[in-house]
């Protein structure tokens, strides 16, 4: 028991410490990490617990005594607001947010009462687990059924958010990008692996006794996986979540004044450049002469100009066209030619990229310029 205790302290301090310096290498505006942390501590808490029952401590801290048990209500949604900072699908939190902390505030509020009993008070109403005993009694189901519930729907709702994600990004992202939704979905899978596990145990401990102590080491050293998977996953990988490296360059991008430079920046390789005209433009050049990723670029066009990276470089071409067919300067062209010089690819895709833009085609536009 002593060696089985110190190896689980031994992670409970490992866990603290990996935390801290979450902590310390987040930026001081609120990132994933911030979500990472108590996901972290809470399941540092499950081996404290360990620890606990191992030492038959329950009874010399009775206070602790259902102590981490509304923590528990937090691990989907934390998860879940990691997935979403991580993939840049949110900025900043909202009052509307708060709804996901619901079942822990009634479960904190159910507590309530039994938090302020006195230690005897709370020895006598809950009989603390033995090492050798780890039955769970049906008022504790009410807890942990809401709990293993809530967090796989977060989970699968995480998995969802993902690959979703992963549709886009398969279109017009980096291999940063791509690696890093890889690697969230690789790591909401363990997540699963984990509650299933965990659900698996506490099947055992309501109804049989098979085994129940190993039961509960195997848990426990799952937790501890879970602890440095969380850890390596975070440092390792903090490259890829938290700053976006294009040709060797670390960008970041924290203020409004960022993406009005970059606004400007895309408006003047449109009008002055006109780097419409070439056929082959993509995001890809945007990226490049920006020093940007296509995420990033795609969300500043979105908000900025109010339409995708196609719709815009179109828009250009559009109106190029209407410049032409007004004042006749090529009227050697045929709509083809004039698709051509303009930057489509061909006459089908500038008729219909033309109407989109206008209502009308290019022969339709013409005819009425000639009859005005």
């Amino acid at each position: 028991m002593r060696l089985l205790s110190i190896i689980f302290l031994l992670n409970v301090i490992h866990g603290i410490f990996l935390g801290l310096i979450l902590f310390f290498n987040s930026s001081r505006k609120i990132n994933a990490n911030y979500f990472l942390i108590p996901l972290l501590l809470i399941i540092t808490g499950y081996q404290m617990k360990a620890v606990i029952v191992l030492e038959g401590y329950y009874t010399s801290f009775p206070h602790s005594i259902k102590l981490f048990l509304p923590l528990h209500f937090l691990l989907g949604p934390l998860f879940y607001y990691y997935v979403k900072f991580t993939l840049g699908t949110r900025k900043k939190l909202q009052i509307r947010d708060t709804k996901h902390l619901i079942p822990f505030i009634i479960c904190l509020l159910s507590l309530l009462p039994f938090y302020i009993k006195s230690g005897a008070e709370k020895l006598t109403l809950h009989s603390a687990p033995a090492p050798s005993n780890f039955n769970i009694s049906g008022e504790m189901l009410l807890y942990y059924i809401p709990i293993l519930l809530l967090a796989i729907f977060y989970y699968w709702r995480s998995l969802q958010l993902i690959k979703e994600s992963a549709k886009f990004l398969d279109k017009r992202s980096s291999k940063q990008e791509q690696t890093k939704s890889l690697w969230l979905e690789k790591y909401t899978r363990v997540f699963l692996f984990f509650l299933v596990c965990f659900a698996i145990a506490q099947l055992i401990f309501i109804f049989t006794d098979f085994y129940q102590f190993y039961v509960m080491l195997f848990t426990v050293f799952m937790s501890s996986i879970l602890i440095h998977f969380i850890a390596y996953w975070a440092i390792k990988q903090s490259r890829i979540t938290n700053t976006i490296r294009v040709e060797g360059k670390a960008l970041t991008f924290q203020s409004k004044d960022d993406a009005l430079d970059i606004k400007i920046k895309i408006v003047e390789l449109l009008k002055d450049e006109q780097c419409y005209l070439n056929n082959d433009l993509s995001s890809k050049y945007f990226c490049e002469r920006l020093e940007i990723n296509s995420l990033y670029l795609s969300q500043i066009v979105n908000k900025e100009f109010n339409c995708n990276i196609s719709h815009l470089i179109n828009s250009y071409r559009v109106d190029h066209a209407k410049k032409i067919l007004k004042s006749g300067e090529l009227n050697h062209l045929n709509f083809s030619g004039i698709a051509e010089y303009t930057g489509f690819n061909s006459a089908n895709a500038f008729t219909r990229v033309f109407k989109q833009h206008t209502g009308q085609t290019p022969s339709q536009y013409k005819k009425a310029l000639e009859k005005n």
